[in-house]
Protein backbone atom coordinates (compact mmCIF):
# COMPACT_ATOMS: atom_id res chain seq x y z
CA UNK A 1 0.00 0.00 0.00
CA UNK A 2 1.46 3.38 -1.00
CA UNK A 3 0.82 6.32 1.31
CA UNK A 4 0.54 9.31 -1.04
CA UNK A 5 1.13 11.78 1.80
CA UNK A 6 4.51 10.31 2.77
CA UNK A 7 5.58 8.35 -0.31
CA UNK A 8 6.08 5.26 1.85
CA UNK A 9 5.06 1.81 0.70
CA UNK A 10 3.70 -0.35 3.52
CA UNK A 11 3.25 -4.08 3.81
CA UNK A 12 -0.49 -4.74 3.83
CA UNK A 13 -0.26 -7.71 6.19
CA UNK A 14 1.84 -8.08 9.30
CA UNK A 15 4.73 -10.51 9.02
CA UNK A 16 3.38 -14.06 9.07
CA UNK A 17 -0.07 -13.19 7.76
CA UNK A 18 -1.18 -14.32 4.31
CA UNK A 19 -4.13 -13.89 1.99
CA UNK A 20 -5.89 -10.85 0.60
CA UNK A 21 -7.47 -10.14 3.99
CA UNK A 22 -4.37 -11.19 5.99
CA UNK A 23 -6.30 -13.99 7.72
CA UNK A 24 -4.53 -16.93 6.06
CA UNK A 25 -2.15 -17.48 8.98
CA UNK A 26 -1.12 -15.96 12.29
CA UNK A 27 1.07 -12.86 12.56
CA UNK A 28 4.56 -13.28 13.99
CA UNK A 29 5.05 -11.69 17.42
CA UNK A 30 8.79 -11.46 18.09
CA UNK A 31 11.72 -9.46 19.44
CA UNK A 32 13.16 -6.25 17.98
CA UNK A 33 16.33 -7.89 16.55
CA UNK A 34 14.16 -10.43 14.71
CA UNK A 35 11.92 -7.60 13.41
CA UNK A 36 14.90 -5.58 12.21
CA UNK A 37 16.49 -8.57 10.46
CA UNK A 38 13.21 -9.67 8.91
CA UNK A 39 12.51 -6.29 7.33
CA UNK A 40 16.07 -5.88 6.03
CA UNK A 41 15.90 -9.35 4.50
CA UNK A 42 12.42 -9.02 3.00
CA UNK A 43 12.18 -9.60 -0.74
CA UNK A 44 8.85 -8.29 -1.93
CA UNK A 45 7.96 -6.38 -5.11
CA UNK A 46 11.68 -5.82 -5.90
CA UNK A 47 11.89 -3.14 -3.20
CA UNK A 48 14.28 -2.49 -0.32
CA UNK A 49 12.41 -2.91 2.98
CA UNK A 50 13.15 -1.79 6.53
CA UNK A 51 11.55 -1.47 9.95
CA UNK A 52 9.73 1.91 10.09
CA UNK A 53 10.91 4.63 12.45
CA UNK A 54 8.51 5.80 15.16
CA UNK A 55 7.28 8.84 13.20
CA UNK A 56 6.54 6.73 10.13
CA UNK A 57 4.72 4.13 12.21
CA UNK A 58 2.63 6.79 13.94
CA UNK A 59 1.67 8.19 10.52
CA UNK A 60 -0.62 5.20 9.87
CA UNK A 61 -2.51 5.57 13.16
CA UNK A 62 -6.14 6.60 12.64
CA UNK A 63 -7.00 8.48 15.82
CA UNK A 64 -10.40 9.52 14.43
CA UNK A 65 -11.78 6.03 15.02
CA UNK A 66 -14.07 5.66 18.03
CA UNK A 67 -13.32 1.99 18.69
CA UNK A 68 -11.29 -0.98 17.53
CA UNK A 69 -7.83 -0.86 16.02
CA UNK A 70 -6.71 2.72 15.37
CA UNK A 71 -5.78 2.03 11.76
CA UNK A 72 -7.64 1.82 8.48
CA UNK A 73 -8.53 -1.88 8.57
CA UNK A 74 -9.58 -1.81 4.92
CA UNK A 75 -5.98 -0.99 3.98
CA UNK A 76 -4.36 -2.92 6.85
CA UNK A 77 -6.69 -5.82 7.74
CA UNK A 78 -6.16 -7.97 10.84
CA UNK A 79 -3.76 -5.47 12.44
CA UNK A 80 -2.37 -6.56 15.79
CA UNK A 81 -2.00 -4.56 18.97
CA UNK A 82 1.73 -3.66 19.21
CA UNK A 83 4.24 -2.90 16.44
CA UNK A 84 7.99 -2.35 16.62
CA UNK A 85 9.66 0.76 15.26
CA UNK A 86 13.34 1.05 14.40
CA UNK A 87 13.72 4.01 16.78
CA UNK A 88 15.81 3.46 19.90
CA UNK A 89 14.49 4.55 23.26
CA UNK A 90 16.98 5.79 25.83
CA UNK A 91 14.85 4.68 28.78
CA UNK A 92 17.03 1.60 29.20
CA UNK A 93 20.16 2.78 27.44
CA UNK A 94 20.30 1.43 23.90
CA UNK A 95 18.55 -1.80 24.89
CA UNK A 96 15.00 -0.52 24.21
CA UNK A 97 13.00 0.63 21.18
CA UNK A 98 9.69 2.45 20.65
CA UNK A 99 6.44 0.63 19.89
CA UNK A 100 3.06 1.91 18.68
CA UNK A 101 -0.10 0.50 20.25
CA UNK A 102 -2.72 0.20 17.50
CA UNK A 103 -5.37 -0.84 20.02
CA UNK A 104 -7.91 1.67 21.29
CA UNK A 105 -5.24 3.94 22.79
CA UNK A 106 -2.74 4.81 20.04
CA UNK A 107 -0.05 5.12 22.71
CA UNK A 108 3.65 5.04 22.05
CA UNK A 109 5.69 3.10 24.56
CA UNK A 110 9.12 1.57 24.83
CA UNK A 111 10.11 -2.02 25.39
CA UNK A 112 13.32 -3.96 25.83
CA UNK A 113 14.53 -5.09 22.41
CA UNK A 114 15.48 -8.64 23.34
CA UNK A 115 12.95 -9.41 26.06
CA UNK A 116 9.89 -7.69 24.58
CA UNK A 117 7.84 -8.88 21.64
CA UNK A 118 5.54 -7.18 19.13
CA UNK A 119 4.11 -7.47 15.64
CA UNK A 120 6.16 -6.56 12.58
CA UNK A 121 5.12 -4.48 9.55
CA UNK A 122 7.85 -3.38 7.15
CA UNK A 123 8.04 -0.22 5.05
CA UNK A 124 9.82 0.84 1.89
CA UNK A 125 10.58 4.27 0.57
CA UNK A 126 12.03 7.63 1.42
Amino acid sequence: MTDVATGLVWQKCSWGQTGSDCSGSTAVYDTWPVALNHCHGLTLASRTWRLPNIIELQSILDVTKASGALIDTTIFPATGLLYWSSTNSNSFGSTAAWLVVFGSSGYVLDELKVQGAANIRCVSGP
